[in-house]
């Protein structure tokens, strides 16, 4: 099977909470401040919300329950919290794949595999295929998700 090298059409950054509420992407792909009020946050909502993702994943809470704690602890509409649940735990969760791909030693890479019914920007990096630990969704609230690609698939 050919490699289909991921083309960046953002920066890549690990802490994607970062772009989830403070980031704005323009038409080309480039991220700028967000000038919009509403998705600006402090410095001690971020460590709050850091915080809170370590407790989520530590105690091994749903998506639902991180949302009501969320809302429980600042307030953010109902909309912008299930936002930040949905996208910090499907960051964690292939954060956390990749890094169990790399101590088996048997993967390679990360390829993208679209939601059936998912927007433009996801459909057309189907099947792109990331560097270990360096595949990101491209956008809050994503529902795609990165697989393993194993040594014996390489070309």
């Amino acid at each position: 099977m050919g490699r289909k090298k991921r083309k960046q059409k953002y920066k890549p950054y690990n802490k994607y909470l970062y772009i989830t509420v403070r980031v704005k992407r323009l038409e080309d792909g480039t991220l700028i401040e967000n000038p919009d009020a509403r998705w600006v946050i402090t410095d001690s909502t971020r460590d709050m919300l850091r915080d809170l993702t370590t407790q989520a994943l530590d105690e091994g809470w749903s998506a639902d329950k991180f949302q009501e704690n969320i809302l429980e602890n600042y307030a953010f509409s109902d909309a912008r919290a299930e936002t930040i649940a949905r996208t910090e735990m499907a960051r964690a969760d292939i954060q956390g794949n990749a890094e169990g791909w790399k101590a088996s030693g048997l993967v390679s890479g990360m390829r993208f595999l679209a939601n059936p019914d998912c927007c433009d920007e996801c459909q057309e990096m189907d099947g792109e295929v990331a560097d270990l630990g360096e595949g990101e969704l491209p956008h809050p609230n994503c529902r795609c998700n990165w697989l393993a690609v194993l040594n014996d698939e390489e070309d």
